[in-house]
């Protein structure tokens, strides 16, 4: 039959538990439902034809007689990735001890993609004990079993693959503020950008010297930079702007000034491609990543205390020190 993975109750035992049965403070409707069975009538033929496990376990009767439990696509998943790892002696040790020189990054990776879900090491246990004589499970369904019997195996995975990936994200994030800290400190700083503004607040006052509401301003919003190219100019109204006529007058004040103006702000394009919610979404995940991860180190406590200090707690430990 197929099988209803939920977390089941047990009552304890009426004749040993000091509660009374006629305590009615303590009970619970699974009290009231202990002769359950003879409450609900079931079509066990009917039940059994709708909700029967089928094509799930095949015994193949041919030379090798294997007994079968994952479908096509996961059972090659998994033995792709057996192939690439270390034998079944080695690589409880391996994972146990982080050990990079047999388990590469991409193969934490596969691990955790294909880890056996509890109803998987159901079903291939149950596989197991219904299968023929002769009959032995597929490489890939021992394979499980094998992963299934590492204590803590997923807590460790994901604490390996967060030790891998945390450098690259770490350097990742660290250059993007680096280089908006930069581009902030290049606009701060550039006497060329503060003549730029100094020019477009001069000739703004001087156009808006008879409006009361727009001129004598002390200062601008940036996007009023952009209406500077709606102003045309008389003598070429198709080609040129208050755009054009401010540079020429910028590059009248100083040799070389766009030049100049463009090595002053050299971060800019590379900081207008970044943006800042996502860089700050960014941080926040990798924290809560590593907040995460702090709480599997916890989990995986409970080991025994005299394992290798060199094993997933010691190395994590160290690695969190140094994060």
């Amino acid at each position: 039959m197929k099988q209803l993975f939920w977390k089941r109750i047990i009552l304890p035992d009426t004749a040993t538990s000091s509660l009374s049965s006629s305590d009615t403070s303590t009970r619970t409707i699974w009290d009231d439902l202990l002769n359950a069975e003879s409450l609900v009538p079931v079509d066990r033929l009917d039940f059994e034809k709708r909700f029967a496990q089928v094509g799930k376990t095949s015994v193949s009767m041919g030379q090798d007689r294997l007994v079968r439990v994952l479908d096509a696509r996961r059972s090659q998943s998994v033995s792709i990735m057996k192939s690439s790892l270390p034998n079944e002696r080695e690589l409880a040790a391996a994972i146990m001890n982080q050990d990079s020189s047999k388990i590469l990054k991409q193969h934490v990776t596969a691990l955790l993609a294909n880890l056996p879900t509890e109803e998987d090491i159901i079903l291939i246990k149950e596989a197991d004990d219904a299968k023929p004589y002769g009959a032995v499970l597929d490489e890939p369904e021992q394979f499980l079993l094998l992963l299934d019997m590492i204590p803590h195996l997923q807590r460790r995975l994901q604490l390996w693959a967060f030790q891998n990936a945390y450098p690259t994200q770490l350097v990742s994030i660290s250059q993007k503020i680096d280089t908006l800290a930069g581009a902030c400190k290049q606009i701060r700083n550039s006497e060329s950008l503060k003549s730029v503004f100094a020019h477009v607040l001069v000739y703004g006052n001087y156009l808006n010297g008879d409006n009361v509401l727009l001129g004598q301003a002390d200062g601008f919003q940036l996007e009023s930079l952009a209406k500077l190219a709606n102003i045309k100019d008389n003598q070429n109204p198709q080609a040129l702007t208050l755009v054009h006529y401010l540079i020429t007058r910028l590059d009248a004040t100083k040799t070389e000034f766009l030049s100049e103006l463009f090595a002053e702000l050299n971060l800019i394009d590379g900081a207008s491609e970044l943006s800042l919610p996502a860089l700050v979404k960014e941080i926040t995940d990798l924290c809560n990543s590593y907040a995460e991860m702090q709480a599997c180190m916890r989990s995986i406590a409970t080991e025994n205390t005299a394992d290798s200090p060199y094993g997933t707690r010691g190395i994590v430990r160290v690695f969190m020190n140094q994060a």
